[in-house]
């Protein structure tokens, strides 16, 4: 279970989620959760000049792009330019 939802569509930069594990029942029909860990995500960093505004993924862990712009970051006469 991910508690908390993704920003709007806004200027968001990054964002926490708490990731939880459903344990079990318990009494009266309660379900138990343990909490596992918390995850930040950081938006991709790719400013999509076309549209005017940076792309709406997030970021894959070990880099600064989503898996769509990994390979294409930076490319000479890309639409995408990085800040």
């Amino acid at each position: 279970m991910i508690r908390g939802p993704r920003p709007p569509k806004g200027s968001w930069i990054c964002y926490s989620e708490h990731i939880y594990q459903k344990v079990g029942h318990v009494q009266n029909f309660a379900v138990e959760y343990h909490f596992l860990e918390t995850r930040e995500i950081v938006r991709c960093k790719v400013y999509l000049a076309r549209l005017r505004r940076r792309c709406l993924l997030s970021a894959e862990p070990t880099t600064e792009y989503c898996r769509t712009h990994r390979n294409h970051a930076g490319r000479p006469g890309s639409a995408m330019i990085d800040e």
